[in-house]
């Protein structure tokens, strides 16, 4: 049975209909909050501050603490991410350390593929002798970003090349575009503005606390936010209108705004003429990409995309295009590098970059081995070989998980050690990074629980939580920008476990490299502090501090990290990848059509990916509202005879599940949608077990050429009906 409705009849029905969808498919955390309030409420205590872990921003938190148990969280007013605010991710995090599934000591597993406990000691001299003496087969993977310095060193100290990250997995492509045309990451001056046009706000339904105070300050004041994206999602509550566009055709839509601009002349001649490189070559290219053309790509009709266009202009310089900085937005389609070029060029044309509602250039300092070097961290020789899997990223230095699991495949590495990463769940094409992990001679996972991917391990290390340790000092950047840092706000509970560079220390003593760990994580942080004019002492105790001289002047320019030394409109590094110089349209991998939809995937706002999922109160909120179900148009639902809840098959090219059916007109026809956060087989989770399905296990492996990202969005799928 074909679907009937177009994406245009769909756009018509649909476009600006915020309040059809404000109450339907997800649930406010806020709601839920107050619903628990009593649960929350300042009951006295000791103020202790530190850093959230629910996601990677890592915002300032202050934690009432009474009896080494927190009571309360809030946000540090003084860090740019939070300021004042904490999320519902980050109230129930802090009940983590506490959970009965908390892993507690060493283990090893035996010929039978039961793990018993073992000594540190044993453990790190055993992990020694099995990881090999090959160095250039023994990798690292880690997600969540704790002490990366540390691994990062070790893998340099043992000779090795191989070390990764999950952001092929992640944000991938906004790092490889960021990096290899402007060098500097901007962050959006959402409370200033009076236009913003928001990109796949469904990818990842979250955003940092301080930014939704900004978004209620522009709407406030009468601003507009225009949402474009294939499905709507909490976020509306922010928007002015919603524009729903077919997935995959966002680069469309910004090629389109550029043809517009320059058609009109409508840009900010003195900053191209005076910041940028290769416009004229850009300009050429952009001339084809009319709005009738992106309309047949988009489904959005071309009087739209011309008002938006216009809108955007006539606002400037206090007008901006805004994406989210995680979830899949940087790792979805064929085209998804190119779509964060022109995100971040599309804004440099509006003029509003370092202007007030625009897009702002943070200056916070890059600390460089060299300068650790002066600072008493010694400097060690850099591993002249690439990583395994690096002629498929070139754009990400080299550096795709996606290689990894394919070097683990081919056996060009053959021993891993993973923290804080579990890509059973979290990876796509489950089957084959199971078969990968199992191929190893040799699997450690560093972890605060037993996941599906700690479960396949030789031996697994236990993690002290977040509210226990001191980890690597981060900066934030905004306006000003400061430094950060966790300390511990609770007594360590379990004795026996050990945080990242501890960890670390013990592996570099048991491979030979001892020597270069002559340090600690204070004595990294104090040198850095050092460096950046910040006191370290008052970081210990306030978690942030400003750092000097980071003042961002409205109208100044920042400075781009490039071989141009200028915002690069055609890229000589894009071009040495293999891709073209300038943007150009890019078709998604996979079409869906007629009754082959696209998969979406996406993050809710309590959960990053499967990090958050065996935390009781957040899962709890998941099982009460039903969000572990498929998203599903309501007129296809109809159209094959489902209706809410129903128990429906969903089928790629390489696998299915069954899930229940969320029935709504709040996404695009030709897509269904599905959150990535459930599915754990492991029954040491208890409150993740078996709670939905890992929707990521039915999509390909694939990587995006240049990048190595790993397309999470690249999979076509059929839905029927069970028992039907």
């Amino acid at each position: 049975m074909s679907n009937k409705m177009t994406r245009r009849s769909f756009l018509a029905g649909s476009a600006g209909a915020i309040a059809l969808a404000g109450v339907s498919g997800y649930v406010s955390f806020g709601a839920w909050q107050q619903a628990h309030a009593a649960n929350y409420q300042n009951t006295g205590g000791e103020r202790r501050c530190t850093l959230c872990d629910g996601c990677s921003n890592q915002c300032g938190m202050s934690i009432w603490i009474n009896d080494e148990r927190p009571l309360r969280a809030m946000g540090l007013t003084g860090h740019p991410y939070s300021r004042g605010k904490i999320c519902g991710r980050g109230q129930g995090l802090i009940t983590l350390p506490y959970s009965e599934d908390r892993l507690t000591e060493p283990l090893k597993k035996d010929k039978s593929g039961s793990f018993s406990q073992i000594s540190w000691d044993q453990a790190f001299t055993e992990i020694a002798e099995n990881l090999g003496s090959d160095s250039s087969k023994i990798a690292a993977i880690q997600g969540h970003g704790t002490d990366s310095y540390f691994v990062r060193r070790f893998m340099t100290a043992i000779g090795s090349p191989n070390y990764y990250t999950d952001g092929a997995f992640n944000n991938c492509d906004i790092t490889a575009a960021v990096e290899n045309i402007s060098g500097a990451y901007p962050s959006p001056d959402i409370a200033n503005a009076n236009y913003v046009l928001s990109l796949d706000k469904s990818y990842y339904d979250g955003m940092r606390p301080a930014e939704s105070a900004d978004f209620e300050t522009l709407r406030e004041r009468g601003g507009n936010v225009v949402v474009v994206d294939p499905r709507l999602t909490s976020f509306s509550s922010m928007a002015s209108e919603w524009v729903p566009c077919r997935p995959g055709s966002e680069l469309a839509l910004l090629l389109a705004i550029a043809n517009q601009m320059i058609l009109k002349g409508s840009y900010d001649r003195n900053f191209v003429n005076q910041h940028a490189n290769g416009f004229q070559s850009f300009a050429s290219e952009m001339g084809q990409y009319t709005p009738d053309w992106a309309s047949d790509k988009t489904g959005i009709p071309a009087d739209k995309i011309a008002s938006i266009a216009a809108d955007l202009i006539n606002n400037a310089p206090r007008s901006l295009v805004e994406m989210s900085w995680a979830g899949a937005f940087g790792c979805g389609y064929q085209n998804s590098a190119d779509t964060v070029r022109m995100l971040l060029l599309v804004n440099a044309m509006l003029g509003n970059t370092n202007q007030e509602g625009g897009m702002i250039y943070g200056r916070a300092p890059y600390i460089s081995d060299s300068m650790l070097a002066s600072a008493g961290i010694s400097q060690l020789d850099q591993v002249s070989d690439s990583p395994v899997g690096s002629d498929a990223a070139p754009l990400s230095s080299g550096s795709s998980a996606v290689g990894a699991i394919r070097g683990m495949l081919s056996g060009d590495i053959t021993g891993a050690i993973l923290f804080e990463t579990n890509p059973v769940q979290d990876f796509t094409d489950k089957d084959q990074v199971t078969q990968a992990l199992n191929a190893l001679d040799c699997l450690v996972v560093c972890d605060t629980m037993m996941t599906d991917t700690a479960q396949l391990a030789d031996y697994v290390l236990p993690l002290t939580s977040y509210l226990e340790r001191t980890d690597t000092i981060q900066t934030a950047s905004g306006i000003s920008s400061v430094a950060a840092v966790r300390h511990p706000v609770i007594d360590q509970i379990h004795p026996d476990t050990k945080t990242v560079a501890e960890i670390i220390s013990g592996l570099a003593d048991a491979e030979g490299v001892g020597d270069d760990f002559n340090f600690d994580v204070d004595d990294y942080n104090r040198a850095c502090a050092d460096l950046m004019n910040v006191s370290y002492d008052g970081l210990q105790s306030e978690a942030v501090s400003s750092i000097p001289n980071t003042n961002v002047t409205y109208g100044s320019t920042p400075t781009y990290r490039t071989s141009s030394g200028r915002l690069d409109f055609s890229s000589n590094a894009f071009q040495d990848a293999g891709l073209s110089a300038v943007p150009t349209w890019t078709e998604p991998k996979r079409e869906a059509s007629g009754d082959n939809l696209r998969l979406l995937i996406g993050s809710q706002a309590i959960h990053t990916n499967t990090f958050t999922s065996n935390v009781a109160r957040l899962m709890q909120v998941s099982k009460t509202y039903g969000l572990d179900r498929l998203w599903i148009n309501s007129d296809y639902a109809q159209s094959i005879g489902v209706s809410e809840n129903d128990e429906v098959e969903v089928t790629s090219d390489i696998g299915s599940f069954r899930a229940r059916a969320h029935v709504t007109s709040c996404i695009h026809p030709e897509a269904v949608w599905m959150a990535e956060h459930y599915g754990a087989t492991s029954q040491d989770e208890t409150a993740a077990y078996n709670v939905g399905v890992p929707v990521k296990s039915i999509v390909p492996l694939d990587s995006e050429p240049g990048t190595g990202a790993a397309m999470v969005q690249e999979a076509v799928v059929t839905v029927r009906k069970v028992g039907a």
